[in-house]
């Protein structure tokens, strides 16, 4: 069996230390750091998941334009090919 304590040193820091003489210092205050990136990281994923699904929106709003754009100028060109043009 391993045996394992932790001893408050000073501040936001604790000493682990295992029965076989190793030691770590914990800084809590960057564990609250860790999990808050941890957080902002799954925040920002979200927000770069939102902002591609609009992209994808916009660029098919996009699409859209041109296509009735082009629809436009050949229906404009089919018109004056069947008149004839206009002197």
């Amino acid at each position: 069996m391993i045996h394992a304590k932790t001893s408050w040193a000073h501040g936001d820091q604790y000493i682990g230390s295992a029965g076989s003489g190793h030691a770590i210092v914990v800084d809590v205050s960057q564990e609250k750091i860790a999990n808050s990136l941890k957080k902002d990281k799954k925040q920002i994923a979200a927000e770069i998941k939102k902002n591609k699904q609009e992209t994808k929106r916009i660029e098919a709003q996009i699409q859209k334009l041109i296509r009735d754009a082009i629809a436009a100028i050949k229906q404009k060109i089919a018109e004056k090919t069947v008149r004839g043009p206009r002197n």
